[in-house]
């Protein structure tokens, strides 16, 4: 019932393709997020259907997305992340499903919660990292990092049409580790993603407006936290516990049980 409901709100939309949206790519950019319930979003779509539009790859536009992300032996860089460090980074190969591309990309954390993003087109089927790549934009070496998670998910991604901000919004997540896997069957998260902080954007004042507040949420630390029972993990925990609950809900005659 969800899916088809979301569906039926989803080609409501104006579709973009690919090549539309390519000019507007934030590679640098402010990121705002947002995390709740998957069935809020039927709330919450109908309102940005006469503000954006939606990204459509080959009559498609809730498209599956799969992220296998390197880390250090001793996860630094997921302890970097989880110790708030403004300076950090982010190693991942990025595949779209729909289209069979693949890219090999670097997130870098800076100050004022910017993030610039670098990438690079690889095979589909690749597992070598890019040396030179890592290397020329990043502090680290190739030969540290290897395969430590990977995380599935379906996305679709709103365009604001006066601001090209743009809302990528997963469901259905699944983090697999090298010994565990965690399915997310109610979790939703959304990015706005911004040239620079904008509150009064239509995408944000639409998720207020239905209650939502921002909270950061990384899908890699929360994949690596949920896979690793014995990794640090305490500054997560009030988000973990809380991811816990949107795993967890029911509802009773319309009302929401925790």
């Amino acid at each position: 019932m969800f899916v088809k409901d979301l569906e039926a709100y989803l080609s409501q939309f104006k579709a973009v393709s690919l090549e539309d949206i390519n000019a507007s790519a934030l590679m640098d950019r402010v990121d705002t997020k947002f995390f709740f319930r998957k069935d809020l979003l039927l709330k919450v779509i109908p309102d940005l259907i006469d503000h954006c539009d939606i990204l459509e790859i080959g009559g498609h536009n809730l498209m599956p997305y799969s992220t296998a992300y390197y880390d250090t032996e001793n996860f630094d860089t997921y302890k970097n992340h989880h110790n708030r460090r403004a300076n950090r980074y982010k190693f991942r190969i990025r595949k779209y499903l729909q289209t069979t591309k693949a890219f090999f990309e670097i997130k870098h954390r800076i100050r004022n919660r910017r993030t610039i993003k670098t990438r690079i087109p690889i095979e589909f089927d690749e597992k070598g990292l890019p040396n030179d790549f890592i290397e020329e934009h990043s502090p680290y070496k190739e030969e540290v990092l290897s395969f430590v998670l990977d995380v599935n998910y379906k996305r679709f991604t709103l365009i604001d049409r006066k601001s090209s901000d743009r809302l990528t919004v997963d469901i259905d997540l699944v983090a697999v580790s090298k010994s565990k896997q965690v399915i997310f069957n109610n979790l939703c998260i959304v990015e706005l993603k911004q040239s620079k902080m904008n509150r009064s954007s239509i995408p944000f004042q639409v998720l207020r407006k239905h209650g939502l507040v921002a909270r950061r949420i990384s899908k890699y630390c929360l994949g690596i936290a949920s896979c690793h029972e014995n990794i640090k993990s305490n500054l997560l925990k009030k988000k973990l516990r809380l991811v816990s609950k949107i795993e967890n809900y029911k509802t009773e005659n319309g009302i929401t049980i925790y």
